[in-house]
């Protein structure tokens, strides 16, 4: 992990994160269904990789599926921390924002 240098961690719209790794032709690493807990992008060595917020994550994996915090918390331990290399990033950053989907709507359905 020595060689990860982030280029952008501002928050971005999930949209603005597309049209960038469209426009600059990355093939991005990502956790599939999971892009609204995406904050920006990083460099790991020659791959463009997604950088996630922790809490955006877990707090979209207990709307998701409708768990406390323990059983997200326990959930992204066993399954989202297998890091290697070109794996996705995880920022514990204690910001917070509504987790939305790609047609704007959060993850509670309402707008």
């Amino acid at each position: 992990m020595s060689d990860l240098c982030i280029d952008l961690v501002e928050m971005l719209t999930l949209e603005e994160f597309h049209d960038s790794c469209d426009e600059n032709g990355y093939e991005v690493s990502i956790f599939t269904d999971y892009d609204a807990a995406i904050i920006g992008m990083a460099q790991q060595g020659p791959k463009q990789v997604a950088v996630y917020s922790y809490d955006l994550l877990i707090q979209l994996l207990k709307d998701l599926n409708e768990w406390g915090d323990e059983t997200a918390t326990e959930w992204y331990a066993f399954n989202m921390t297998d890091y290697h290399d070109g794996c996705p990033v995880v920022l514990h950053t204690g910001i917070y924002r509504e987790p939305t989907t790609t047609n704007g709507v959060n993850a509670h359905g309402t707008g």
